[in-house]
């Protein structure tokens, strides 16, 4: 019985942990012009065929 308490509050703990991480990553992203993003994004992005 205790050991099904603690893997529950340890799934939510994890749960709640995530949350918060991709709250922090969005707001970071908000945080970027969209302009200056797009410049980052192609930066580290590869090219997979012809554009346009």
């Amino acid at each position: 019985m205790m050991g099904n308490t603690y893997v529950t509050v340890i799934e939510q703990s994890e749960k709640e942990w995530m949350k918060q991480w991709a709250k922090i990553v969005v707001t970071l992203e908000r945080a970027v012009p969209q302009a200056d993003a797009k410049g980052y994004l192609e930066a580290y992005s590869i090219p997979l065929g012809p554009s346009g």
